[in-house]
């Protein structure tokens, strides 16, 4: 039997964290730093993953580009990822084995 484990915010931030990934940290006035942003997507209960830049217009091919390379360590551990938007991506459950 399949069961699904829904994804924490803090679970997948680990994830991406030891995939080698920099997560996005608070500078002050400075703003933040290049890096992953984890959060719960209320709107759908999934996991919200966005890529931030010191930039505020960062071209399209940085941000879908660091989208993309989350995405494939996310699903490489299992769980699903949708792309509902070309700022952002969603991780939604993990199949497991009971």
């Amino acid at each position: 039997m399949t069961a699904t484990k829904t994804p924490t915010p803090q679970g997948v931030s680990a994830l991406l964290r030891k995939a080698g990934f920099q997560k996005s940290v608070s500078q002050g006035r400075a703003g933040q730093s290049t890096g992953y942003e984890v959060s719960r997507d209320y709107g759908t209960g999934c996991v919200r993953v966005r890529h931030i830049t010191w930039s505020m217009n960062p071209p399209d091919h940085v941000t879908e580009g660091a989208l993309a390379k989350y995405a494939e360590a996310i699903t490489a551990a299992g769980y699903q990822v949708l792309s509902p938007s070309p700022r952002w991506i969603l991780v939604t459950a993990k199949d497991e084995e009971d």
